[in-house]
């Protein structure tokens, strides 16, 4: 079984973390990793202005890139497609999943740079079961992790596809959100849940979580919580 991954990166601090989780899947045989400069340092300037003068840092895609280009060291049977890509929202997803037209996969992983899969209780089962079940995609619901165990919401609130299985007509374009592909011949897809759910680590830490919801604002769904 071929399984490839599509991962987008752009400044999230902990994404070497989330990287080396993802490396480790035990059916992973080759990874899309995008890296954007797209991040928070160019479309949130106007929140990030109070945090001038601040002991505040955060590097872009592009700096990610040339560091683990150089540095990062990828399982040998993993094969790598590493790339700086200027393609904006789901342009950018359709990008990294035309980069598969040659890989032909039989399933397609989704994992985002602040996120990762919760092997520890069973997410292997859950893609062998989806595997087996026949569906089209794997949804999952959210954890929100943190370091001191304060309890937060789900975010974001509703499943996300993480899997979906390879179809040489298979696209982002005309995709109705929550990461779901479409194929082209019109079919209706047949959904697989998870049971057990994606670790989110955008507010891991309490500055990360005050930081985060500054950057997107009062409309972040997380708002209130700004302040933990």
């Amino acid at each position: 079984m071929k399984v490839a991954s599509l991962m987008r990166v752009a400044d999230f601090p902990l994404f070497p973390v989330m990287l080396n989780s993802l490396c480790q899947n035990p059916y992973l045989t080759h990874l899309v990793l995008a890296f954007d400069n797209f991040g928070y340092k160019k479309n949130y300037q106007k929140n990030l202005k109070e945090y001038k003068g601040q002991n505040h840092y955060t590097i872009d895609g592009f700096e990610w890139f040339s560091l683990i280009r150089k540095h990062f060291i990828f399982p040998k049977h993993l094969s790598v497609d590493l790339y700086k890509s200027a393609v904006k929202g789901v342009g950018g997803l359709e990008e990294m999943l035309r980069r598969l037209d040659r890989v032909k996969p039989d399933y397609v992983l989704l994992q985002d740079s602040d996120e990762k899969f919760d092997y520890e209780n069973g997410w292997n089962s859950d893609f062998e079961e989806f595997t087996k079940s026949g569906a089209d995609v794997l949804n999952f619901s959210f954890f929100t992790e943190t370091d001191d165990n304060r309890q937060l919401p789900p975010f974001p609130l509703l499943p996300h596809c993480k899997a979906f299985k390879w179809e040489s007509d298979v696209t982002f374009v005309g995709s109705h959100g929550f990461c779901e592909p479409v194929y082209r011949g019109g079919r209706i897809k047949k959904p697989f849940k998870g049971k057990t759910k994606i670790l989110h680590f955008p507010f891991f830490t309490k500055s990360m979580q005050e930081q985060r919801i500054t950057m997107y604002g009062d409309k972040h769904p997380l708002s209130k919580y700004k302040n933990g």
